[in-house]
């Protein structure tokens, strides 16, 4: 399940919420209750293949994409 970032229009409370995706609009804000939140766009970090000069440390051999 992801974590989707809210922001509640009544209050202005900024909070995080594990939900499925099919519940990711259902949400009420955690401090007033208000079910008039708005789900923001965040950021993902996405893991990325070494560089040879960090030394990956395969001798060349794998399919990691740094050579």
């Amino acid at each position: 399940m992801p974590v989707y970032e809210y922001v509640c229009q009544e209050c202005g409370d900024r909070f995080e919420r594990l939900v499925g995706y099919a519940e990711a609009d259902g949400v009420a804000c955690e401090r007033c209750g208000s079910s008039d939140v708005r789900r923001l766009v965040s950021l993902i970090a996405a893991p990325r293949p070494a560089r040879p000069s960090e030394g990956c440390g395969c001798g060349g051999t794998c399919s990691c994409g740094a050579h």
